[in-house]
């Protein structure tokens, strides 16, 4: 988030060596590519806004093709270019209109149109990744899979090595989690499927 945010006043971190150069898509891909990206969100420091702009990439095959090149070691090591990294930092109120203490609040990243469209060449592959090769345990980046996995898991593997399951029902009542049956097929501990849903019910 720091560097995220950095700027040459407050910055801790060295620069990151030149971007590499990437070979040009077709205009059909950037094309694809945009309309891929979510609109409406808040505004980064660049201020461009993302409708008006990927919706001209989607509509006109000139302002695509400008878009191309964008992975070009020419445009990506740019000034301007990395400028757009800077993501601005917002405060959400979560208790609007109200004013919020300290733990009524969620701190979000507002990214460049231009960067999510510099990632979105990546996503593809990332999620085959993701999905495919990574290990289940890292359920923040696993699809279906929750935290309360792993919790799960955890108090599984720590009651039985100590003998004492039962005591399983006491510790997940105390805990407010959802079950989905995507979340149990990637991850099956039917003993303890069954206890939590008992005690749920």
């Amino acid at each position: 988030m720091q560097e995220l945010c950095e700027n040459a006043e407050n910055s801790t971190y060295e620069r990151r060596s030149n971007f590499p150069s990437l070979e040009p898509i077709t205009i059909r891909e950037v094309q694809t590519l945009a309309a891929s990206i979510s609109r409406k969100k808040a505004l980064a420091t660049d201020m461009v806004e993302d409708t008006t702009l990927l919706d001209a990439i989607e509509t006109s095959e000139e302002t695509a093709k400008m878009f191309t090149k964008l992975w070009d070691e020419s445009v990506t090591n740019l000034n301007s270019f990395r400028q757009k990294l800077t993501g601005r930092l917002i405060p959400l109120n979560k208790v609007h209109p109200q004013v919020p203490d300290r733990t009524q609040m969620r701190p979000i990243i507002c990214l460049s149109p231009i960067v999510k469209l510099a990632e979105a060449r990546f996503k593809n592959k990332l999620d085959n990744y993701m999905t495919s090769r990574m290990n289940i345990c890292q359920t923040g980046f696993v699809r279906n899979c929750g935290t309360h996995v792993n919790i799960v898991r955890l108090l599984k593997e720590s009651f039985e090595k100590r003998g004492a399951i039962a005591k399983v029902r006491s510790y997940l009542s105390t805990l407010s989690l959802p079950i989905t049956t995507s979340t149990w097929s990637n991850y099956s501990a039917s003993s303890t499927k069954s206890i939590f849903w008992k005690k749920r019910r």
